[in-house]
């Protein structure tokens, strides 16, 4: 091999690793958001939820989910930071779970409750905080807590 298909070989194996790290550091938000979520929800497709990005559904849609299929799919144009994806991702599991609100006459499948997380507009909530690490937390604690 001579040195310029060394170099070669070393430069595209260096750009292969720096591709993959960014790409980790981008998939954990929608990893992190997914785990809470299922949490949240008792992980109503057995961990089998497609979750995707496509082009907006409405006008004002963040996303927007196919319980059949166990697709949730996020607008692409949307800037997604975790203080955004993690809610949506929470009340769209919500859809998956099957959640209706039978007060809720114009909108069944959605909360009244503008603090509930199915509120049909995006809110914080606690169980997001500290990027989510708490609440997920406290379901391992639980778990030993239990086989103790």
């Amino acid at each position: 091999m001579t040195k310029a298909q060394r170099t070669a070989l070393s430069v595209l194996t260096l750009l292969s690793v720096l591709a993959y790290s960014g790409a980790a550091r981008a998939d954990w938000k929608i990893d992190r958001a997914r785990a809470v979520a299922a949490k949240a929800w008792n992980d109503p497709c057995a961990g089998a939820v497609d979750v995707e990005l496509g082009p907006q559904a409405g006008a004002d849609w963040l996303a927007w989910t196919v319980p059949s299929q166990c697709r949730i799919t996020l607008a692409e144009r949307e800037p997604w930071s975790w203080a955004r994806l993690c809610p949506v991702l929470l009340h769209e599991y919500g859809h998956l779970a099957g959640y209706t609100d039978p007060t809720n006459l114009l909108d069944p499948h959605h909360s009244s409750n503008p603090n509930s997380i199915m509120w049909p507009f995006t809110h914080a909530d606690a169980r997001c905080a500290q990027r989510g690490l708490k609440y997920l937390r406290a379901r391992s604690s639980g778990r030993r807590a239990a086989a103790a």
